[in-house]
């Protein structure tokens, strides 16, 4: 598999050239047609790397496994005394006091998130009754007027029409002469 990959890159890079040295011609057609051949060999030489990259995978290095705590990659199926010592280890251990302190910052500002939340809906419902209570006043003293008090307000509206209207446009010019 490595030699039929070391074929097609020779292959790849000798399309290339002769691609570039067509364009360059002139023959433009001929050099797509070059660039596409080009193409499907680039494509079966990538398909080839991942295939030595898993085989190349596979027999040299074990199987691992990424540990939830602190990142450190730990050999699957490996010696349970191993796999303590990590745990006691002074960066797994560092890392989960980390993720505790983390949880707990975490949990006590979702608490006070949620009480703010709390206290802002009292607040608008307190908002709400007030302008409620505002409206039914306002009502209230609306129809709660005496009628005595109406007519005092009919006999100023009155007086005010037997007065001369001071907003009455003037019938004088203002020219200086």
């Amino acid at each position: 598999k490595r030699e039929r990959a070391a074929e097609l890159k020779e292959k790849i890079n000798a399309l290339i050239k002769e691609a570039e040295s067509l364009g360059e011609e002139g023959r433009i057609e001929e050099a797509q047609r070059t660039l596409d051949k080009c193409e499907v060999f680039k494509s079966e030489y990538k398909g080839l790397e991942m295939q030595l990259d898993l085989a190349f995978n596979n027999a040299d290095n074990k199987q691992m496994e990424v540990c939830n705590i602190c990142g450190s990659f730990l050999i699957i199926n490996d010696a349970q005394s191993r796999i303590e010592e990590h745990n006691m280890g002074k960066q797994h251990q560092g890392y989960a006091k980390l993720r505790a302190a983390w949880e707990e910052i975490r949990k006590k500002r979702l608490e006070e998130l949620e009480k703010r939340e709390k206290e802002r809906e009292m607040r608008e419902k307190e908002r709400e009754r007030e302008r409620d209570r505002h409206q039914r006043h306002r009502r209230d003293r609306r129809s709660s007027r005496s009628p005595s008090g109406r007519q005092s307000a009919k006999r100023n509206g009155s007086e005010r029409d037997k007065r001369p209207d001071h907003r009455a446009k003037r019938t004088r010019s203002r020219s200086r002469s």
